[in-house]
């Protein structure tokens, strides 16, 4: 599909964007800034894949106090918690906006003796009793991306008693080796509906920057050199930290040429953890992510190994997330394929059109 143009204002002046309508296209990681709005709360409220892992778990609310990290304009899982017969609901919200949608909603409906809205931040709000359970929706494209391990942490500490449910409680994110259509890697592009939170992300954190980047209309248009391996695995009622850092390897199960990692969302079912929603077994407003750790595609052969240490930080927000990734390619006898791959995919930053992919998603104008 042929490219089309158009520029966003930066503070750095006037930034040429490629744009493709329709077809695969690369979106920023939109749920990981403050920068939701009525557009993507009905996107979530639609979400039935989505929507169907946490109702499946709303059973545990009956008879207890709930606190909601992020309820968002349509308190959806604060109304419903109330529905599924908790006793009381405290559904806090950060946005001024959407807090005050959400307020107007549970008044509407009848529910504010049942449910307090809450403006603010979840580390910086009190209760006026602590909560057996905690429901949120904080998880990015990359499960700790929107600094879930944070909140939570907070959360476990100051609004939920010792013995608290979290709903829900089990988040990973896979990964594996990855060739994405050649044309969608040499030419990059945003689809034209993300050129606003493009440009709002920069407004965020105060300039152009290396974003991290969703897949949008990926189906299956693209091709996996492995078996899933483990970016990160999160107990959210297990003592949490901020700093992560581990490899892992995979064998590369084709000959062929990859041109990235591709991570996504999975959750694991509370009773078994077995997977009980991964995020590429049908549509959800949870997209894949790609990491371009090469500027040209790597050439692979089966049973090649591709070992990924994963170095993940506390942003200087204190609370999200920075990635750090480091790669190497070795064949069956140990030796390199291609010298060690590195890239860094920060919450903010100041690095902007570093690699060769990035120059050409944002080619200069």
């Amino acid at each position: 599909m042929p490219n089309k143009t158009s520029f966003i204002d930066s503070p750095s002046g006037k930034i040429k964007v490629g744009c493709r309508n329709g077809g695969p296209s690369f979106w920023p990681c939109i749920g990981d800034y403050p920068l939701y709005d009525r557009f993507l709360y009905e996107l979530m409220s639609s979400d039935h894949i989505r929507n169907s892992f946490y109702i499946n778990q709303l059973h545990q609310t009956s008879n207890k106090i709930v606190v909601d990290i992020g309820t968002g304009a349509n308190a959806h899982w604060a109304i419903a918690s109330i529905q599924s017969g908790a006793t009381h609901v405290y559904a806090i919200e950060a946005d001024s906006q959407a807090c005050e949608s959400a307020r107007k909603l549970v008044t509407n409906l009848g529910l504010s003796n049942l449910i307090t809205v809450i403006q603010g931040f979840s580390t910086e709000v009190t209760l006026p009793q602590k909560a057996n359970i905690c429901i949120t929706e904080i998880f990015g494209e990359i499960a700790s991306g929107e600094g879930v391990t944070s909140y939570i942490r907070d959360a476990k500490m100051r609004l939920l008693t010792a013995d608290a449910t979290i709903i829900p409680q089990f988040c990973l994110t896979r990964f594996a080796p990855v060739s994405i259509p050649n044309e969608l890697f040499e030419s990059p592009a945003f689809d034209i509906d993300a050129l606003p939170y493009v440009e709002s992300i920069f407004g965020f954190s105060g300039g152009p920057f290396d974003l991290r980047l969703s897949l949008e209309n990926f189906s299956h248009n693209y091709e996996l050199f492995s078996e899933p391996g483990i970016f990160e695995d999160i107990d959210l009622c297990s003592p949490l930290e901020d700093g992560v850092n581990r490899t892992t390897t995979v064998e590369i199960s084709k000959t062929g040429e990859i041109n990235g990692i591709l991570c996504w969302l999975c959750f694991r079912d509370p009773h078994d953890q077995s997977i009980a929603l991964d995020i590429r077994d049908g549509l959800t407003n949870w997209n894949p992510v790609f990491f371009p750790l090469w500027d040209a595609p790597l050439s692979v052969e089966r049973n090649d190994r591709l070992a990924l240490t994963i170095d993940r930080t506390l942003n200087c927000d204190g609370c999200h997330p920075d990635y750090h990734l480091a790669c190497t390619v070795t064949d069956c006898l140990g030796n390199n394929r291609c010298p060690p791959a590195s890239f860094s995919s920060p919450f903010t930053s100041k690095i902007f059109r570093k690699s060769g992919f990035y120059q050409r998603l944002f080619p200069n104008s």
